[in-house]
């Protein structure tokens, strides 16, 4: 026993299950990881779920479609229309 109840809050954060699972040899560190990938992903995928619902005038930019200079460009662009 680590002193730490699995029921705390700060043990519900992301990866902190898997890896007292892990600990406590219920998982491999191979499972143990993939587990932690896939909460990982399943709660972005809520966050963006969320950003798109709420706030509706945000625009994503593909960071991977762009360089740094065209992507820093726009930002300033859309900064400063929203100023004026």
């Amino acid at each position: 026993d680590k002193g730490y109840k699995e029921n705390l809050n700060s043990m519900q954060g992301l990866g902190y299950k898997q890896i007292n699972k892990y600990l406590n040899g219920a998982y491999s560190k191979e499972e143990a990881i993939n587990l932690i990938k896939i909460e990982t992903r399943h709660y972005a995928k809520r966050q963006m779920t969320w950003f798109k619902n709420k706030i509706k005038n945000i625009e994503w930019i593909d960071l991977d479609e762009h360089d740094e200079e065209k992507v820093l460009s726009k930002i300033i662009n859309n900064c400063r229309g929203s100023i004026h």
